[in-house]
């Protein structure tokens, strides 16, 4: 048997919705953070590769023919490579360090709204039981009525 909430009114829904707005900012926020995080780790992916190809581009010309210029532009090559790849792996532990944070204010709003829930869980709990105990007074009521309604000599 399902009890009627029609009459149920929750005082304190337009609280309960605004965390609930709240965890899904943080909940779409993060999200977003972690498509960055994939970005940023493609591209220190991509900037390790090119490393990678023109060290090996530089000891294959080395091998072949050694010019001293030739190789000197190609280590500031690889220097100003490094550089840029310092730089993504700087940004990408910061994004990291802010997913962190953000994970653990998901966390925590999700841990407020549970309880906004459970409350308002318990308080249709004590509205269903208010209103049942009213009815069974309401029927109590009617009945003795009805008893003061019958003929004397009628039994029950």
């Amino acid at each position: 048997m399902h009890a009627d909430l029609r009459g149920f009114e929750y005082a304190l829904e337009p609280l309960r919705q605004q965390r609930q707005w709240r965890l899904d900012k943080l909940l779409a926020d993060l999200g977003s953070l972690q498509r960055d995080i994939a970005r940023a780790r493609a591209e220190l992916d991509r900037l390790q590769a090119r490393h990678r190809e023109h060290a090996q581009a530089i000891s294959d010309a080395i091998q072949r023919h050694f010019d001293m210029d030739v190789y000197r532009r190609g280590l500031h090559w690889l220097a100003g490579l490094r550089s840029q790849m310092l730089e993504q792996e700087a940004a990408l532990e910061t994004l990291l360090l802010k997913k962190e944070g953000m994970q653990k204010a998901c966390v925590d709003a999700q841990q407020k709204l549970d309880v906004m829930e459970r409350h308002r869980d318990d308080s249709i709990v004590d509205y269903v039981q208010a209103q049942s105990s009213r009815a069974l007074a309401q029927a109590d009521q009617d009945w003795i009525g009805r008893q003061g309604q019958m003929p004397a000599g009628a039994s029950v």
